[in-house]
């Protein structure tokens, strides 16, 4: 997904508060990588 520089980096404080309150129910990858979006896809089917 594209999106703007500024909406990219408005949001990057959100996903790490995210992660630093809910890091044991969430996981983040780059939508960008691959092999993270294989491996996530996977997960979610077990």
């Amino acid at each position: 997904m594209r999106t703007g520089k500024t909406a990219r980096l408005d949001n990057q404080p959100r996903l790490r508060e995210l992660v630093s309150n809910n890091g044991d129910e969430v996981s983040v990858f780059a939508a960008h990588d691959v092999t993270a979006f294989e491996r996530f896809g996977q997960r979610s089917r077990i």
